[in-house]
């Protein structure tokens, strides 16, 4: 495989890499072809690469939208406080987060159940269930699930299904941080009698679930943003898009 391909197919530091706070996404005209399409790896990748050519350009659609990364990327970097350490990213598949904090000093370990591509000093990867993490009580600095815990469980993503997997993750999360550190936790809530199309691949939090979800926290800090007319506005309550983001404490 020739190295521009290798970098085109989404490895290392592609210029076809989505996860940014503003996206280029790709969709096929065919619902049901494009469902199928992106259970491979590198699927809007790939998709990104077809669509410089005529064929491609005449049956791939593209979007550009505001992702809840913008949200999320500053406040981590913003509530982090940490000097030195080790990070440990969970769901970490696709993100540019570790990379980031590896590029600036951070010793990170990103853990996912897909291969992870980019390439650091810094910056390492393990390939791992999230509810059964290969680590020691308390390995870690920090410990980040950025739109991750919502999933967990589900297999909606050809993920292992796991009953309550967002409460196990939780837990693995509180197990593997040291008792001084913390755990960054941001999520999406979504109104499902509205948005259909995340059924079955999203956990809906009520308030109920919400709080067990953190029970084994002291929370430092929670913050809100809802998604209304194409922009992340900080709130107050939860509204029909909602990116949830809290500083956790172990309790």
């Amino acid at each position: 495989m020739s190295r521009g391909l290798f970098k085109k197919l989404g490895f290392h530091n592609s210029r076809y890499a989505t996860n940014t706070p503003l996206e280029l996404t790709y969709r096929l005209r065919w619902r049901f072809i494009d469902k199928l399409a992106n259970r491979l790896p590198f699927a809007n990748e790939m998709k990104a690469i077809l669509y410089q050519y005529p064929l491609g350009l005449k049956y791939i659609i593209e979007n550009l939208q505001i992702s809840e990364r913008v949200v999320e990327y500053p406040l981590i970097f913003a509530n982090l406080n940490l000097s030195a350490g080790k990070i440990c990213d969970l769901g970490s598949a696709g993100s540019k987060l570790p990379l980031e904090l590896a590029s600036l000093g951070h010793t990170v370990i990103g853990v996912d159940y897909k291969p992870q591509y980019f390439v650091h000093p810094n910056l390492s990867y393990v390939i791992a269930d999230l509810v059964r993490l290969p680590f020691s009580n308390g390995t870690f600095d920090r410990v980040l699930l950025i739109s991750t815990v919502e999933h967990i469980g589900l297999g909606a993503f050809s993920d292992p299904k796991h009953s309550d997997g967002d409460f196990r993750v939780m837990a693995e999360a509180r197990r593997v941080v040291k008792d001084n550190g913390r755990v960054l936790v941001s999520f999406l809530v979504v109104d499902s009698t509205q948005d259909y199309s995340w059924h079955g691949k999203i956990h809906h939090y009520t308030p109920e679930r919400l709080e067990r979800l953190i029970e084994n926290f002291v929370v430092e800090k929670r913050l809100i943003f809802n998604y209304q007319d194409g922009h992340w506005i900080p709130g107050a309550s939860v509204d029909n898009y909602t990116c949830y983001f809290f500083v956790l404490a172990p309790q």
